[in-house]
């Protein structure tokens, strides 16, 4: 699905970050203002119910890595895998949650795909091919504007509790399909 929003579902053992609902309610925003489709970036192990509650919290497609190498989140095989999924997909813009976990994944594959990354920002908007990001600095008292131009891939980390996560709708649907991991077991 090309040209779509991408967005990394982080989790523990299962349970998602709620951080990573809000990034997917931020996505589905995006999408629905420019008629683009989202979809959801599930790995770990064991990880087929998270892949529906994706799709229930908005998702219109989960690809899914589910193995055993991806038990545990390490940059290695993460960014192998986000990077790998960004080359196939070629989504306009990508996600996740600002967690250690979410930036270092984020820089890792934004540094493979030679695209863009803002970081921690409390508000974002796609405008054509710029994504315009806001963010905090200084303590706080300072919002900073921040684009990303031009065509390919564009990445965003988002702050906790800067986007509002949307409820989950048990009724929708969509589809999710499997991915190997990038990198073999080590």
């Amino acid at each position: 699905m090309s040209g779509n929003v991408l967005v990394w579902i982080e989790h523990t053992d299962g349970t998602p970050l709620s951080a990573s609902w809000e990034a997917l309610g931020l996505a589905r925003q995006i999408a629905d203002a420019s008629s683009r489709g989202v979809v959801a970036l599930v790995a770990g192990q064991g990880v087929d119910a998270l892949a529906q509650a994706a799709i229930h919290h908005g998702a219109d497609e989960v690809i899914k890595a589910d193995d055993p190498t991806l038990a545990q989140v390490r940059f290695e095989p993460y960014v192998a895998l986000l990077a790998k999924v960004v080359a196939e997909q070629g989504p306009d813009v990508v996600l996740a949650a600002a967690t250690t976990a979410g930036r270092e994944l984020l820089a890792g594959a934004a540094a493979e795909a030679d695209a863009g990354l803002l970081t921690d920002v409390v508000d974002l908007a796609l405008e054509g091919t710029t994504l315009r990001g806001v963010r905090p600095v200084l303590g706080g008292k300072v919002l900073r504007i921040e684009v990303i131009e031009g065509e390919g891939p564009k990445f965003a980390t988002l702050r906790a509790r800067a986007f509002p996560a949307p409820e989950p709708d048990t009724n929708r649907v969509g589809s999710i399909s499997a991915v190997e991991p990038a990198l073999a077991a080590d």
